[in-house]
């Protein structure tokens, strides 16, 4: 009798793994099951009034950039930025797109497929200074620049 309870007991638990995989298989190919989702810009209503910024989690350039707005908490009074990530590997293949196309709407050159890079309005932004430019008014921030006056001597003969 024992022997015959053992196997009563393997068959038990081989078919609760059996069903458990199966309900696991089934729940996983249900629509839309065990993939992120991901905020995409996806009509022109979205883009409409948005500063789109576009970066690299590479570039040192855009991490300034990014620590920058951090640091002067830019982000607390112009709400209509958009930070798009335009890696190779990035998630959203949808900001390589759009980031193409608003150089191409600009007029620019390939060599300027850099990051990071801003549009707004219709106008392209290239650097991280130019996007300076265009944010720091809107969140009042002002800046000063110094002009150092250098003279270099001249020598006579």
């Amino acid at each position: 009798m024992k022997e015959k309870s053992k196997r009563v007991w393997v068959f038990v638990v081989l078919g609760i793994f059996l069903l458990g995989s199966y309900g696991t298989y089934i729940l996983f190919m249900l629509p839309g099951a065990g993939k992120v989702t991901n905020t995409t810009v996806t009509t022109k209503a979205d883009l409409k009034d948005k500063i789109l910024i576009f970066h690299s989690k590479d570039c040192p350039h855009c991490k300034a950039l990014i620590e920058d707005f951090k640091t002067k908490k830019i982000e607390d009074t112009v709400k209509n930025i958009l930070w798009l990530e335009v890696d190779a590997d990035a998630k959203d293949k949808y900001n390589v797109e759009l980031y193409v196309t608003k150089v191409q709407e600009c007029g620019l050159g390939e060599e300027s497929y850099v990051v990071p890079f801003g549009y707004a309005n219709g106008k392209c932004y290239v650097g991280g200074d130019k996007i300076s430019e265009l944010v720091y008014p809107l969140a009042s921030i002002t800046t000063t620049t110094t002009t150092l006056k250098i003279t270099i001597p001249t020598t006579k003969k």
